[in-house]
């Protein structure tokens, strides 16, 4: 279809996919020829208001869609909130913003209470037979969303998107991915997140696809039959969690198109264990910053250790090359948008992340450019590359490899300190496939987990300034899963008696995370009626216990 502006893109699906399913409910099924007249119902509560900045903060649900794109056919800003965000960081975003309208669900309007008008889903007055109401024009330079990114800094970023940078980036998708009008997407994960929130939904709906909504990780295995879903983006730890359940995927293997894998890097253990089960997973590398898609493993495009080639309509350009190939990634292209307190017009993105492209054309991540390790012989180390050969010694649960005054050094968790003497052994016969500039010199044992962001990326400058150092290890069960679960809820004080979702606000995503963590570090594995009754910290000790 051709459209420059995402309000274009409802009103042609619209009309172009007419009677198919849009949505598929528990109760129910929405059309794409409902979709307008959804939208229309709840543009009326914001007809008045023009320019705004309006959040919406809510569970995975198709409402959350309506409403992103009301606020934009009325002439409005999306903000996508986080569900996970405390109250204190819903303000900040807020006054950051000068948000004074959010929508939200009844699940999550006491964290919206301080946003002067809240707009509550459940309190919206649908008629399928409003008239046609006459709305501002839209312009494809209209800044259509501000997203927060979480990254590894304490202050996020505000990115701005224009409808021109999402219209850009949705045609060149178009132009490679196998997404069509027979895939039903599940929405897996947060809306909130640019994955899920731009990418899958904005795609989908350009091809005429259905699609369903889950919250909590733990009921995707029942959506995926529920629904007949076809297709799935996702992030790792949810794929890894996945994998507890073989033998219901295996069911339904023959009806899925394909997984699709972003926010964070694959082992390649994960791909070929769904590739066992007969799902193909695929790949991409995005930022915020660029809409998000900036390449994409497709059926055609496909290479063991890359993310696909680049997507029509953003460029790549790899600068400052070092002796072997690889260089800086800089992006540019219609689909780069700009920061809330830095505007550009040159629609250049120098992304921080280091790279290079392939004589066919294939582009490989190598890690970040904060994060590469430089010696004093000015050799080149990217940590990333050593942890993955660190990570598959059986007795290393993760690892985390840094700059000990000119030498190469490594955190390794591990279950048990009395572990340090067989994976000494194991990291020298590591250092025996690396030259030996890279080899490791120095290791420390950690039971505690390295610290994260929530989409698993390490947060390296904090391990090195505050963790690195620790003399002392407390290796109880207990000790070890509360640390797993303050490491990824973020919360400095827990107690054995506090709920992961009413008490510390974890999410969906952070209880996978954690569940996956818990087993892997006391090689344990929950049946799916044990995960179901985990509702605190004690829960899961005792389980681990038993």
């Amino acid at each position: 279809m051709d459209f420059n502006t995402i309000c274009e893109l409802v009103d042609k699906a619209s009309a172009k996919y007419g009677r198919k399913t849009l949505y598929k409910t528990e109760t129910k099924n929405i059309s794409y020829k409902e979709l307008n007249n959804l939208v229309d119902s709840y543009a009326i509560n914001l007809n008045s208001l023009k320019g705004e900045k309006i959040g919406i903060l809510s569970e995975n649900r198709y409402e959350w869609e309506i409403a992103f794109f009301a606020i934009l056919k009325t002439g409005n800003i999306v903000v996508p909130l986080d569900k996970s965000l405390t109250q204190e960081e819903i303000e900040n975003i807020s006054s950051r913003v000068d948000m004074k309208y959010v929508f939200t669900s009844n699940n999550y309007l006491e964290k919206a209470k301080k946003i002067k008008n809240t707009i509550v889903f459940e309190n919206i007055k649908i008629d399928l037979k409003t008239e046609k109401l006459n709305f501002s024009k839209i312009n494809p330079e209209d800044l259509a969303v501000v997203c927060f990114t979480s990254g590894t800094t304490s202050e996020s970023k505000a990115v701005c998107l224009t409808h021109k940078n999402l219209c850009a980036n949705i045609h060149g998708v178009e132009k490679i991915y196998n997404l069509s009008m027979d895939d039903t997407c599940l929405a897996a994960m947060p809306l909130s997140h640019v994955l899920e929130g731009l990418f899958n939904m904005l795609n989908s709906i350009n091809v005429g696809a259905s699609r369903a909504h889950v919250n909590g990780v733990e009921n995707i295995i029942d959506a995926l039959g529920k629904f007949k879903v076809t297709y799935m983006g996702a992030v790792p730890a949810v794929l890894d969690y996945l994998l507890n359940y073989e033998e219901e995927l295996a069911h339904i293997s023959k009806r899925v198109n394909m997984f699709m894998c972003g926010g964070a890097k694959l082992n390649i253990e994960t791909i070929n264990s769904y590739a066992k089960i007969g799902i193909k997973v695929i790949q991409g590398y995005g930022l915020t910053e660029c809409s998000p898609v900036v390449s994409l493993e497709t059926d055609k495009y496909h290479k063991l250790g890359s993310v696909g080639k680049v997507i029509p309509g953003v460029e790549v350009t790899i600068r400052n090359l070092d002796e072997e190939g690889i260089g800086q990634i800089v992006l540019k292209g219609e689909s780069i948008g700009n920061y809330l307190d830095k505007k550009s017009n040159d629609s250049i993105l120098q992304t921080g992340d280091l790279g290079y492209i392939d004589d066919e054309g294939y582009l490989f991540i190598s890690g970040r450019q904060q994060d590469m390790i430089v010696l004093p012989n000015g050799k080149k180390v990217f940590p990333e590359e050593i942890e993955v050969l660190l990570n598959k010694i059986d007795l290393v649960n993760e690892s985390m490899v840094y700059d000990n005054s000119g030498k190469i050094a490594a955190i390794i968790v591990t279950d048990s300190l009395n572990n340090k003497t067989k994976i000494e052994e194991k990291v020298k016969r590591v250092n025996k496939l690396l030259p030996l500039f890279k080899q490791i010199q120095n290791i420390e044992l950690r039971l505690e987990p390295l610290e994260k962001t929530s989409l698993g990326k390490i947060k390296r400058n904090k391990e090195i300034e505050e963790n690195i150092n620790k003399d002392e290890v407390n290796g109880s069960s207990e000790a070890k899963i509360i640390a797993i679960v303050k490491e990824q809820t973020r919360k400095n004080e827990v107690k054995t008696t506090d709920r992961l979702l009413e008490d510390l606000g974890a999410d969906s995503l952070d209880f996978a995370t954690i569940i996956c963590k818990v087993q892997k570090e006391f090689n344990v594995k929950f049946t799916r009626e044990q995960k179901s009754d985990i509702k605190t910290i004690k829960d899961i000790i005792e389980e681990v216990e038993k």
